[in-house]
């Protein structure tokens, strides 16, 4: 089920992505199992962490090497949106960003083994151009950091 919504999420259309989303933090609030939610945080942290580290595309941005010359708008738009490959839009990042943030607080000790590169994944995005994603990223550091202090020491925050 985490995969299929991880699936909306970063892949489906706006209704599908909001209801998504919605479910995601609503598993995060209320599994309160441990090995249910090392089970779910196995399929959900990669996810994640895809949605967040993925190139941000605009609706209408070309590969500077891909020329479409066509005489319809329309076809031209359905073209570009058919098979050219895209980015996530700011407003996946924010949602990954959301969700990570509620894991973190809820389960961030059962994520030991993916902490470094949790971190690493958030250092990437603080130079973002959208000052969503790099807030959200803050919160979510400020997250990491109370739970991977033991783990993970500081000054390899500072030092990047």
């Amino acid at each position: 089920m985490t995969n299929k919504l991880c699936e909306k999420l970063l892949h489906g259309k706006d209704q599908h992505r909001d209801i998504a989303s919605i479910a995601l933090k609503t598993i995060a609030s209320e599994v309160t199992a441990i090995s249910l939610a090392q089970s779910i945080l196995v399929t959900l942290s990669p996810q994640l962490i895809k949605g967040i580290t993925s190139p941000v595309s605009s609706k209408y941005n070309v590969s500077r090497s891909c020329h479409l010359e066509v005489s319809s708008p329309l076809l031209h738009n359905f073209l570009l949106h058919s098979f050219l490959p895209q980015g996530m839009s700011t407003e996946i990042k924010c949602e990954c960003l959301d969700i990570l943030c509620d894991v973190l607080h809820k389960f961030g000790n059962l994520m030991a083994n993916d902490h470094e590169l949790l971190l690493n994944a958030l250092l990437s995005q603080l130079n973002s151009n959208q000052a969503t994603v790099r807030k959200r990223t803050v919160s979510c550091i400020g997250k990491t950091e109370l739970i991977f202090v033991i783990d993970f020491p500081c000054n390899t925050i500072i030092l990047n």
